[in-house]
């Protein structure tokens, strides 16, 4: 197998709070940043098992590999830091939320990669206000289901990983049931 098979080829990164989930593409090739070419969307903490998969499968398929000849413009960090401010203001205006610090307290965090024909949805432990550390190397088990898995399932995939992130405002953050499909 090459490395090139055996390197993540969809990125997506999925947060969720006291006012709902977010969801946003991120591209890349060994790292990853958002991608302004990318999907975002914003649902309901009650969303259902398919709508959180449509909504996956969606910021999925706008991911992207940027060409090594690409990679200075996509990831320099002033370009970097402009679309995660403007993600940040997406997220503020769609939340209805004032301060990033309302916005950021009780937030946790999934990074979800397509690896050759699995999704693999790794939940984050929120240390701080401001600081999500991934759970790839640790303890927490990622959850992992095939790429042609129907949205329902994808959806009830990425509920059951964002139910194992742990860390700072879980409690406030705890997912309601899902509305039926």
């Amino acid at each position: 197998m090459s490395e090139d098979e055996i390197l993540p080829h969809k990125w997506a990164e999925v947060c969720y709070n006291d006012k709902g989930i977010f969801m946003v593409t991120r591209s890349g090739y060994r790292i990853t940043a958002l991608d302004d070419d990318g999907a975002r969307r914003f649902l309901p903490r009650d969303a259902s098992n398919r709508t959180l998969g449509e909504s996956l499968l969606e910021c999925l398929s706008e991911s992207r590999l940027v060409p090594i000849p690409e990679h200075k413009a996509f990831f320099d960090w002033r370009d970097a830091d402009r679309r995660w401010k403007e993600y940040e203001k997406w997220q503020l205006r769609e939340s209805k939320t004032t301060l990033l610090r309302d916005l950021r307290r009780y937030q946790m965090l999934c990074s979800v990669d397509v690896l050759v024909n699995d999704i693999i949805i790794y939940p984050n432990n929120h240390e701080e206000t401001n600081r999500w550390t991934s759970f790839i190397h640790n303890e927490v088990e990622p959850v992992r289901l095939p790429f042609a898995s129907p949205a329902a399932d994808i959806g009830a995939a990425l509920r059951e990983a964002m139910n194992r992130c742990t860390g700072l405002g879980r409690e406030e953050a705890q997912l309601p049931e899902p509305m039926s499909d």
